[in-house]
C-alpha cells in the first residue's frame, strides 16, 4: 500500500475543484466510486494527523491549497510512493546521459524495485529509443549504454528534463515543487553532476544573452540553460558532435563553442527560442513566398484586406520559421497558459487549421492545436490593428511568461477597449529594467507574479488573457477610459524636419506605431 501517481492526480483534481460530487470524479478518472473511496482513504492515511479529503453524502471536499498539495508530495519518501514507468525511464535516461554506462541491476536494487519491473522497463526503453533512432547497447559485466546520434540523445533527454525542472531568478536549477519522490531523485542526480559545470554554463549563457537584444520567454530560458548544461557536460566527457542537423532554411550561425558542428547545432537551437521581441531570422525566399500565399489565402477566405499586409506576413514568417526548426529538431515547448482560443476565435482558428496544408506540403510540418491557436491570435491581432483608431494612451507594462506572439494579441485586444501604449513586456527576470521605465500601470496574468510585485511597484493589476466583463469593470475602476488623441501638428513637423525617407520611416515606427500602418 502506498501513494501512486494516480493518487496525486486525484488530489490535484479535487484540490482544484474544492467541492465535487464523487460521481463526477468517477466519470472523469473512469474508475468506480468504490475505488475512488479506497484511494481517498489511502491518501488520508498518508496525510499525517488530519484527513485532507472528506466525503459526505457523495460530496468530496478539501480545504487543501496548492502549496499544501505540493508540501504533501514533498513529504512522501520513496518507500511510500509507487513509481510509474515514465518516472523510472527518466532516471535511466539521465543516468545514461551523465555516465558511460548504467548498471540497471544495481540501480533497481537501490530504488527497491523488482527484477520483473526492470525487465519490463528495459523492454519499453528499447522501444522508445528505437522510435528515436537510438540504441540500447549491452556492455558485458558493466550495464547498458545508449548510443546513436548525439544531438538526438541530448535533445531527447532535455525534453524529458523540462517537465521536472524549474529555474530561479539567478538561472539556477530548482526541483519542481510538484515533483514526485522519483522525479525528485531524477532531478538530484542531474543537478549534482551538472552543478560542477555551473560557472562555465553561466558564462556561456551570459555570452549568448549579451549578444541578443531580446528577452527570452521562461520556457525558452529554461530550455537554453538545460541545453548549455548538457552540451558542456557531454563535451567534457568526450562526446562532441561530428555532424549537425540540416534544417531546410537559411540559418544564422552563432559562435559559442570551439567546434564547428556544436556551433551549427546551437544555431539551430537559437532559431527555435521564443523571444520578446521576436528575433530577426535570415531571409529565406521559399518560406517568405509560402507565408505570403498563406496570408493571401486567409484574407481571401475572410473577405478582408489589410493595409499592413507585409508586417502581417513578416510575423507569420517568423513564427513558422521557429516551428519548422522545432519540428526538425523534434523539440517543443509550446505555451499552454492560454487555452480555448478555438472557442474565442472559432472562425479564424478553423480557417488556419484548414489552410496549414500550405506549409505542410512544402516543409512536412504538422501544426498542433497550440500552434494553430497562436496563428489565430496573430491573425486576429492584425485584423484589430487594421481597424484601430488614434487614441490617447496610458503607458502599460506587461509582466508575463507568455510567448511574444501571444502577448501581441493581448496588446491589440487591450487596445480595442482602451487607449494604451505598451511600453515594455518583461518577465520577473527583468524587474530591474522596470524601475527605470515611466509607466501608468503594470498588467499581469499570474497571482504569483502579483504577489511578487505588489509591495514593490505601484498600480499592479491582474487580469485574464481573454478579458472578461469582470476585467473590464476592474480596469474601468482604475480609470481606463477611451478617448481620442490628437497629435500636435507643430511638434510633429519639427520632429520630422530634415529627415531622409529612411529616417522618417524609422522615426514614425518608433514613435507613432499605433497611428501609422
Amino acid at each position: 500500500m502506498g501513494i501512486s501517481h494516480s493518487s496525486l492526480e486525484l488530489i490535484k483534481y479535487i484540490q482544484e475543484k474544492q467541492n465535487i460530487n464523487i460521481k463526477n470524479i468517477s466519470s472523469f478518472f473512469n474508475k468506480t466510486e468504490s475505488s475512488i473511496r479506497r484511494e481517498i482513504d489511502i491518501i488520508n492515511l498518508y496525510s499525517g494527523n488530519k484527513e485532507i479529503i472528506l466525503i459526505k453524502n457523495g460530496l468530496v471536499t478539501t480545504s487543501l491549497n496548492y502549496i499544501e498539495y505540493t508540501d504533501f508530495i514533498q513529504s512522501l519518501s520513496m518507500d511510500e510512493y509507487f513509481s510509474n514507468r515514465d518516472e523510472r525511464i527518466l532516471i535511466i535516461l539521465i543516468s545514461a546521459l551523465l555516465n558511460d554506462y548504467v548498471n540497471l541491476t544495481d540501480l533497481y536494487n537501490h530504488l527497491g524495485l523488482s527484477i520483473t519491473t526492470k525487465k519490463n522497463d528495459t523492454r519499453y526503453l528499447k522501444s522508445i529509443l528505437n522510435q528515436n533512432n537510438l540504441t540500447l547497447t549491452i556492455l558485458k559485466k558493466k550495464g547498458i549504454k545508449i548510443t546513436g546520434n548525439e544531438t538526438v540523445f541530448r535533445l531527447f533527454v532535455i525534453q524529458k528534463l523540462q517537465a521536472i525542472i524549474d529555474i530561479d531568478l539567478n538561472n539556477n536549477f530548482k526541483n519542481r515543487k510538484a515533483n514526485t519522490p522519483f522525479e525528485t531523485y531524477a532531478f538530484n542526480i542531474f543537478n549534482e553532476k551538472i552543478s560542477t559545470q555551473s560557472l562555465i554554463i553561466k558564462d556561456k549563457l551570459l555570452t549568448y544573452i549579451n549578444n541578443k537584444d531580446v528577452n527570452l520567454s521562461y520556457h525558452s530560458r529554461k530550455f537554453l540553460i538545460l541545453y548549455l548544461s548538457v552540451v558542456i557536460f557531454r563535451q567534457n566527457e568526450g562526446y562532441i558532435l561530428t555532424k549537425s542537423t540540416k534544417i531546410p532554411l537559411n540559418i544564422s550561425e552563432c559562435q559559442l563553442f570551439d567546434n564547428v558542428h556544436e556551433n551549427k547545432e546551437f544555431s539551430n537551437i537559437d532559431a527555435i527560442l521564443d523571444t520578446n521581441p521576436s528575433q530577426d531570422f535570415l531571409f529565406d525566399e521559399k518560406l517568405w513566398d509560402i507565408s505570403v500565399l498563406f496570408v493571401d489565402t486567409l484574407l481571401l477566405n475572410m473577405n478582408k484586406t489589410i493595409v499592413s499586409k507585409v508586417d502581417f506576413v513578416q510575423e507569420i514568417y517568423r513564427f513558422m520559421y521557429k516551428k519548422i526548426c522545432s519540428q526538425w529538431l523534434n523539440i517543443y515547448f509550446d505555451d499552454k497558459l492560454v487555452n480555448n482560443v478555438e472557442l474565442n476565435l472559432p472562425d479564424i482558428h478553423k480557417l488556419i487549421s484548414n489552410n496549414q496544408k500550405i506549409f505542410t506540403d512544402v516543409y512536412n510540418v504538422n501544426l498542433n492545436n497550440i500552434q494553430i491557436s497562436t496563428l489565430a491570435l496573430i491573425t486576429k491581432k492584425w485584423l484589430d490593428i487594421n481597424d484601430s483608431v488614434q487614441r490617447k494612451s496610458l503607458k502599460i507594462i506587461l509582466l508575463t511568461n507568455i510567448v511574444y506572439e501571444r502577448v501581441q494579441y493581448f496588446e491589440e485586444l487591450l487596445k480595442s477597449y482602451y487607449d494604451v501604449t505598451l511600453v515594455g513586456v518583461f518577465t520577473l527576470y527583468d524587474i530591474e529594467k522596470i524601475k527605470n521605465i515611466e509607466y501608468d500601470f503594470i498588467l499581469l496574468f499570474s497571482n504569483r507574479m502579483l504577489f511578487s510585485l505588489n509591495n514593490t511597484f505601484k498600480n499592479v493589476i491582474k487580469v485574464n488573457f481573454f478579458l472578461n466583463n469582470d476585467d473590464i469593470k476592474l480596469l474601468n475602476s482604475y480609470g481606463f477610459k477611451p478617448s481620442k488623441k490628437r497629435i500636435l501638428t507643430s511638434e510633429f513637423i519639427k520632429n520630422i524636419d530634415n529627415k531622409s525617407k529612411e529616417q522618417l520611416v524609422d522615426y514614425i515606427k518608433s514613435n507613432y506605431n499605433d497611428y501609422f500602418l
